[in-house]
């Protein structure tokens, strides 16, 4: 609960850059998306119909393959660009915890990209091998790596060794970390709620948290 206030006192505060990186992940999101589906939709499929004055048979048209090969594309693009600006917001969280002053282009600025992708990859690829059984276990992959990120922009640490330092943290610290994991999905839930627009400030106070437990569980200050 201390980090959910903390978060929302934060976001209040810097709320002017909070609310403009989490408006661009969602709106790159949504622009690349939209446009992607612009592109397809020439090679979308149809359903073959029956024509009822030549009795015959007509073949839908489009091109499944392409069609589908463009989407995924799409989906990569959007996916990247969004998950680029989310690492950006969470730079931001961890200069806020720091008491630093922080704007969108600093939040950008000193970040390992490389590290950053691979361990984001590797995140990824566990969370759909444990959402494939039955759920359960890619919902713990998440919770015990959520602090991959934080370990890989301020420790510097290689994605690996950030992926086992998150995984201590959250099993060392279970009972405060799991319940604010619990605290984030309901924060989340509930911004979703609001015509998805309560994401804008869900999201931000969420990653702030995430910051803010972050150090105060490896017994580091936190900017008042």
């Amino acid at each position: 609960m201390n980090a959910i206030q903390w978060a929302w006192t934060k976001f209040t505060q810097n709320v002017g850059t909070m609310l403009t990186l989490a408006l661009a992940a969602i709106l790159v999101y949504a622009v690349v998306y939209g446009l992607g589906f612009l592109v397809a939709q020439p090679f979308a499929p149809e359903a073959d119909t029956f024509n009822f004055e030549t009795g015959q048979i007509e073949e839908g048209g489009g091109n499944f393959w392409v069609y589908t090969a463009v989407l995924m594309l799409v989906a990569g693009i959007a996916i990247a660009a969004g998950f680029a600006v989310m690492t950006a917001l969470t730079h931001a969280a961890l200069k806020i915890a720091r008491g630093e002053p922080v704007n969108p282009g600093a939040a950008f600025a000193g970040i390992p990209w490389g590290s950053v992708v691979v361990a984001a990859i590797l995140i990824g690829i566990g969370s759909f091998v444990g959402l494939l059984l039955c759920y359960l276990p890619g919902l713990i992959w998440q919770f015990v790596t959520m602090y991959t990120m934080y370990f890989v922009i301020d420790r510097r640490l290689a994605p690996v060794d950030a992926i086992k330092a998150s995984i201590q943290l959250t099993t060392q610290n279970l009972g405060p970390t799991l319940l604010f994991f619990l605290l984030a999905i309901v924060v989340g839930f509930v911004g979703a709620l609001l015509c998805g627009i309560g994401l804008l400030v869900a999201v931000p106070v969420i990653v702030l948290g995430q910051a803010y437990t972050y150090r105060a569980l490896q017994n580091e200050p936190v900017a008042p």
